[in-house]
């Protein structure tokens, strides 16, 4: 691997890449500033959920743009509409009166696919033995909304009553990939 820059506006987890010896722009992708044709690869993992809607196309042709030709961007999001890890985020959403916040998966897909990305999916599952252990793995998608969250602990704990499959809790999460080609996939 050549040259390795992670974009982590989040200062816990730049400080963890600083550490580990890899260059990190601690900002956001709307605010970076990337060379274009500089990246053979960019991995965008469950990072296009996070940008302004408004944003989506422009902020994904800025990832395209960054790549040398031939190079390929690989983007990862939690399905939008299957998957009892996204049940929990719908129903922590609605609780606290945000039912407005919906994912953009569904648009990231359909970017995707004028782009002409190649498109697989996986179903994996967060197993814990505890419903407090699985409801303390969740806290880190809610991290904006920690207070929020941790008055709900109650409400999730009770959603997760059924969730239990051979001896542990259990949450389905369903994968997006999507695989693009700068110039096109050769045939």
């Amino acid at each position: 691997v050549g040259n390795t820059v992670v974009v982590e506006p989040v200062p816990f987890f730049a400080k963890l890449f600083h550490a580990l010896g890899i260059t990190c722009k601690q900002q956001k992708w709307e605010d970076v500033k990337i060379a274009p044709r500089f990246f053979d690869v960019v991995l965008a993992a469950f990072v296009a959920a996070h940008f302004p809607r408004n944003q989506l196309g422009r902020l994904l042709k800025k990832m395209v743009g960054a790549l040398r030709p031939e190079g390929e961007l690989i983007l990862m999001m939690v399905d939008a509409l299957e998957g009892t890890w996204r049940e929990i985020h719908t129903l922590f959403y609605n609780a606290v009166g945000m039912e407005r916040r919906r994912s953009s998966a569904l648009v990231v897909r359909k970017i995707m696919r004028d782009m002409g990305a190649r498109e697989e999916r996986i179903v994996t599952h967060v197993r814990a033995r505890t419903k407090k252990e699985i409801v303390d793995a969740l806290a880190f998608d809610f991290l904006q909304y920690r207070r929020q969250f941790e008055k709900m602990r109650p409400l999730f704990y009770r959603y997760l009553s059924d969730k239990k499959r051979r001896g542990a809790y259990e949450l389905s999460v369903v994968i997006n990939f999507y695989y693009y080609r700068k110039n096109g996939f050769k045939k």
